[in-house]
Parts: C-alpha cells; structure tokens; sequence
C-alpha cells in the first residue's frame, strides 16, 4: 500500500498498472493509452451531493481527489471504461441510474413499459452511476453506489430488456467503488487479451499526472437538502398522478438543487410529456 495515498486509490491503481502493461506488452498505438481528467475539488463534491441528496462514499472521494478521474482507453470505442467527471457539462460526476441510461440511449420504450413512476423515482433516487463501461454497440455496464455506499454493476442492453432486469435483481453486494472499478479493468483486460503477445513479467509503475502534494481531505456530514420536496412528491408518484407531479415541481418556490435535482431526473420519467419536459427545461435552465 502507498503511504500517501489512501487504500481506495491503491485498488484502483493497482488494477491501472495490470492495464499498463497490456498496452505496453502489446506495443499498441497512442489511442489505448489513459486519459487522465483533472482532480475533482471539494466544491464539485459537494454539489454533487446536494443535486443527488446523497453522501458520496468516502472511497470515491479520495478517488476523485487524489488520483483523478480518467478513461481507457483513451479512444471511445468497445471495451472502454469512462470514470465521469465535473468538467463534463453534460454527464456530472453522478447522476441515477436511469438518468444515465437515457444519457447514454436517449428515451427508452422499454422504460416506460416496465416500470412504473414509482419503480423509476425509486431506482434514480436511490442508485447513483459514476461510471459507465462500453462493450458494444448495444451493451453498456453502469458503474454505480447505493444511499449506502454499497458498489454494484448494472448492465443495460437496448436488445434485451431482461438484461436490466435481472441486473436490478441482483443480490446486493458488499463491494465498494474501487473494487467495481478494479473488476471493470479486469473485464477489459480479458475481453482485449487477443490483442496481445505473450505476457511480459516486468512490472511497471504508474504515475498519474498529479504531482502535486495530495490533498488532505475530511470527512464531512450528509449533505443538507430541503426535506420538503421529497416529502412531497413519492405520495403523487405511488398515486401515478403525472400532471400533479409536473404541477408540484412547476410551481414549487424553492428552485435550489435539491429541486434540480428532482427536475432533471422528472424529464427522463416515462410519463412526462413533451410539454411538461419543455417547460421543465426551461426552469432548470433558468434556475441551474
């Protein structure tokens, strides 16, 4: 273990240096190589806990701050894994599950014929994706963490439904962050092993770009959110009363971010209409 960094971040590097090799192994071209983002600030953390009215587990955290977020490799193409990050204006660093479904896919049938309002604020509520890996055109893995921190990969195939479903079935586990991103490493690894020459024994060491002096960051409480809005809205979405949900968040005072929040992830809700979505919009346009 590095005495600098925490044991979080050694799962992850450690998981980088195996890939490393394979690129190196493999004399593969530039375009393999990481991609390594900027360090995320406390500030970024923050608001990302306030949007999401969740903490972010702790492990994440000193990923996020002390080795940085990245992407490998570096090309987007199959068997990539892409960590999100605050520099990204159109993918936070979290957002839920179903969100990043529709990020990734646009509007989905399947959604709406499958899951109820209630199933949908549920699950985007209460399963949050930091990172998503590609396997085809038509296969994408969803890094995600629960409100308890708890770490887990959902798969989502636009050709089968029952690819979802059984992923959200699943018996939950008792991996954190770092280890679902090792096991992603580990996946890309072997679905690439083709591509290279027998391995070489040789270690190598990676340096992430960061040199400064890692950061020392603290613990810090649940983020603050207004209790009112949630309160509110899961008795109008167990009724699936749609156009009172929308009536609640249109007229609602307070447009902070825990509204935000609960707006963006309304207009990927399978009984919002176009009309409700563009007004909507508006709003968050208007208040983000």
């Amino acid at each position: 273990m590095s005495p600098t960094l925490p044991p979080a971040c050694d799962v992850v590097l450690a998981a980088l240096r195996r890939y490393e090799d394979h690129i190196t192994r493999g004399s593969l071209s530039d375009a393999w190589n990481i991609h390594w983002n900027p360090l995320e600030t406390r500030a970024a953390i923050e608001a990302t806990e306030t949007r999401l009215g969740v903490a972010i587990p702790p492990e994440l955290t000193d990923i996020w701050t002390r080795i940085g977020t990245f992407d490998l490799p570096h090309r987007a193409d199959w068997n990539s894994l892409s960590l999100f990050h605050s520099a990204n204006a159109t993918r936070p660093l979290a957002l839920g599950l179903l969100d990043a479904i529709v990020w990734v896919w646009g509007d989905r049938p399947e959604l709406e014929e499958n899951l109820s309002d209630m199933d949908f604020h549920r699950i985007n509520t209460t399963v949050f994706c930091f990172a998503i890996y590609t396997h085809d055109d038509n296969h994408h893995s969803y890094l995600c963490f629960d409100q308890h921190g708890t770490a887990a990969i959902h798969h989502f195939d636009q050709d089968d439904w029952d690819v979802f479903a059984e992923s959200l079935a699943q018996a939950p586990t008792t991996k954190r962050a770092p280890e679902v991103i090792a096991d992603s490493i580990t996946t890309l690894l072997t679905a690439t092993a083709d591509e290279l020459p027998d391995p070489d024994p040789t270690p190598l060491r990676l340096h992430p770009p960061h040199t400064a002096p890692w950061p020392t960051i603290e613990a810090r409480p649940h983020a603050k959110t207004d209790p009112a809005l949630p309160r509110a809205l899961p008795p109008l979405l167990e009724s699936s009363d749609a156009t009172a949900v929308f009536t609640l968040l249109r007229d609602w005072p307070t447009k902070d971010e825990t509204w935000l929040g609960f707006a963006r992830s309304r207009i990927t809700a399978p009984s919002c209409t176009d009309d409700q979505r563009t007004t909507l919009r508006q709003l968050i346009a208007e208040n983000s």
